[in-house]
């Protein structure tokens, strides 16, 4: 009887040890995405999928399963924290938040998450931007690398000593000869990158696209929205104006020839510099590509002011290319994160 009972619970002990791993150790190893989709901002709707820039993956990538990330958190862009995985959870989308503030905290949280492995990843960051008119047009995709153009001293008056009209570089004013290294990233896919992605047929917009392009002259009415080589200047303001899209230019310029990045300005946007400092942290920038469509331009309007751009951003036709610039940021990007993704 005692050699039975014994018998019995041995038996018990090895059918419980298969249930909790599973033929072959099934569902003992953590999650291993191969592309991680970086959205800035899209709250959820009421059926819990995000919106804003991360809504035509949602809509087309088949996104089923959902993973919770501790310190993902971001209030009304994504206040649960949560990464939201295609069924083999080798392709995954999130919202980090705007501004480098929210950004960077968000890469890191994704960074230190134990719940997955990340070993085996590349990250994808995708968003709307602006684009001046000599740069492009509204809906380009622009991918390149990333400056962070604030690292200086902004004088009131612009104009009055410094480099780019009314700004001065800390690294060279203070005399230190100690280069802010962390002003820019450079970035290594972005070659592969747009060689992949350089034929990408875009979206190019209906009336209220092409009737914002007429106010700009014949030549930009005419631009068709392309694949760019060109990087994104990272600032926390959001400005306007040709002056300041021409100071910005000057700026990455700087930069560029500072520490010998191969490319020029093409958008701007706030977040890029804080994703991309999270992850030269973990020595993984190198597997980071941006990917930034043009929603709305930088300079005003012909005969117009900045202020009146600054106007025209806050009414209902601001940001006409808003439907383009997401569209376009999935075309492109989806053809990036499938060659990872597999």
């Amino acid at each position: 009887m005692r050699r039975l009972l014994l018998s019995t619970v041995a038996a018990l002990a090895l059918v419980v040890t298969a249930l909790a791993v599973g033929p072959a150790g099934a569902g003992s190893a953590k999650p291993q995405p191969r592309a991680l989709v970086i959205a800035t901002f899209g709250g959820p709707d009421a059926a819990g999928r995000f919106t804003g820039e991360a809504a035509p993956w949602e809509a087309n990538e088949h996104l089923t399963r959902t993973l919770t990330v501790p310190g993902l958190a971001v209030q009304d862009e994504n206040p649960a924290g949560e990464v939201h995985c295609t069924q083999s959870l080798r392709l995954c989308v999130t919202v980090v938040g705007t501004t480098k503030s929210k950004s960077g905290p968000g890469t890191a949280a994704l960074l230190s998450f134990p719940g997955w492995d990340l070993s085996k990843a590349h990250f994808l960051l995708v968003g709307i931007a602006g684009i001046a008119t000599w740069n492009g047009t509204i809906g380009d995709a622009a991918i390149g690398n990333i400056v962070d153009t604030n690292l200086g001293t902004d004088y009131v008056r612009p104009g009055q000593g410094g480099t780019c009209a009314g700004w001065d570089p800390f690294d060279v004013s203070n005399g230190s000869g100690n280069p802010y290294t962390q002003a820019t990233y450079n970035l290594p896919l972005s070659d592969w990158a747009f060689n992949l992605t350089k034929n990408v047929k875009l979206a190019v917009g209906g009336d209220a696209v092409i009737r914002e392009r007429a106010f700009y002259g014949a030549a930009e009415k005419a631009e068709k929205p392309r694949v760019r080589r060109g990087g994104v200047g990272g600032h926390d303001s959001f400005w306007v104006g040709r002056d300041q899209a021409r100071r910005q230019d000057c700026i990455y310029a700087f930069r560029a020839k500072q520490f010998g990045l191969d490319d020029q300005r093409i958008t701007s946007a706030f977040e890029d510099p804080g994703v991309a400092g999270a992850l030269i942290r973990r020595g993984r920038l190198g597997d980071l590509v941006v990917v930034r469509t043009g929603s709305d331009f930088e300079d005003q309007r012909p005969g117009t002011t900045p202020h009146d751009l600054y106007e025209l951003l806050h009414s209902d036709e601001g940001f006409a290319a808003f439907g383009i610039a997401v569209e376009n940021e999935w075309r492109v990007g989806r053809v990036i994160a499938h060659a990872w993704a597999g």
